[in-house]
């Protein structure tokens, strides 16, 4: 949720000069004010010079405009055009605007790069933060460091037995070593939210997964409250004993919840299942 404020603050005025401008809450549009935290943001990226960047949701170009200054070749996608003024003394030969919905383009060919060679910046919109991450996760660029809120954060670094553990963790784990980098106050946003929010780095992976891991998990974590035992027949429509006989093959005991799974456990039940045919 978003704390109202009188108008656009004055540090915004000459990038939004039209008095009436109001963020879009269906958009997730909280715009970035402290400098600070954007140069902390784009240190993190350890940038190259001239290096391929990729950023989503350039908003008014707080880390945009320091992108520019590091000689990066930057690639912004913004679904916002009322921007366009705030982002257009940085266009030229370093950044290159795309108008359109992130979850809706090829990333690499906006960019004209293969994204392993291409490192992501954002500021994820809140209202679709999870998706984005997923596609971050999936697409996997060359590093990410994104800001999402505090308990977006949580979730994704989510240790074995946590509440907070689900689908989300698992695709991570799968696919990315995440660092929690800082955290910042709402005050550091216009509109401001009345969350925390968390700068995270995303460093992608490549380890051997099981196939059908990701199904597995997917499906138990919608029986989260039930065993294992019982999300397994719930899930997969298998009988009381048949369910223990595949908790056994994979070495896990029956009295344990999806949360308390570790990614190998998944992958084991994802192998007992497929020699069942499943």
């Amino acid at each position: 949720m978003n704390r109202t404020g009188a108008g656009v603050p004055a540090s915004l005025k000459r990038l939004l000069p039209d008095p009436g401008f109001s963020p879009r809450k269906s958009w997730g549009q909280n715009f970035l004010l402290d400098s600070r935290v954007a140069e902390r943001i784009v240190d993190s990226l350890d940038l190259e010079p001239e290096g391929a960047v990729l950023e989503i949701g350039p908003g008014t170009g707080s880390l945009t405009r320091v992108l520019i200054e590091r000689r990066a070749k930057v690639t912004a996608i913004e679904i916002d055009r009322r921007l366009a003024g705030a982002l257009a003394e940085g266009a030229g030969k370093s950044l290159r605007l795309v108008w359109a919905d992130a979850l809706k383009v090829d990333w690499a060919a906006e960019v004209g790069e293969p994204l392993d060679r291409v490192s992501l910046v954002s500021n994820l919109p809140y209202a679709i933060s999870g998706p984005l991450l997923v596609q971050i996760l999936t697409r996997r660029p060359r590093r990410a460091v994104v800001m999402v809120q505090e308990e977006v954060a949580q979730r994704l670094l989510a240790p074995v037995g946590s509440t907070e553990r689900g689908s989300l963790t698992l695709l991570c784990e799968a696919n990315a070593e995440a660092e929690l980098l800082f955290r910042v106050k709402g005050s550091a946003f216009w509109p401001q939210p009345d969350v925390v929010s968390a700068v995270l780095r995303l460093t992608p992976v490549t380890r051997p997964i099981e196939q059908g891991a990701q199904r597995v998990w997917t499906n138990l974590f919608r029986y989260r409250r039930k065993t294992v035992r019982r999300a397994l027949q719930e899930a997969f429509g298998l009988t009381p004993v048949a369910a223990l006989a595949v908790l056994a093959e994979a070495g896990l005991t029956s009295s344990l919840r999806p949360q308390e799974l570790a990614l190998t456990a998944f992958e084991s039940l994802a192998a007992a299942l497929s020699a069942r045919g499943m």
